[in-house]
């Protein structure tokens, strides 16, 4: 926040991305030193960070042709 970040910029926390298991955890800077978040995490801060794209992502897997065989 020292950088210019307002303390309500939204961050995920990812945990296993891209894997059944996956875990995110949602908040705002403000809140990121009390906030549990293990490890390995990979952070996102900003506006994309309170976008839950899994919904999305679930319909676009049943159509997408990589044209991979």
């Amino acid at each position: 926040m020292s950088a210019g970040l307002s303390p309500r910029t939204p961050f995920a926390a990812i945990r296993w991305g891209t894997r059944p298991d996956q875990e995110v955890v949602r908040g705002v800077l403000a809140d990121l030193g009390t906030t549990r978040v293990d490890s390995p995490a990979t952070l996102v801060i900003g506006h994309v960070a309170a976008f839950d794209l899994r919904d999305l992502a679930s319909s676009t897997v049943s159509t997408f042709d990589s044209g991979v065989r």
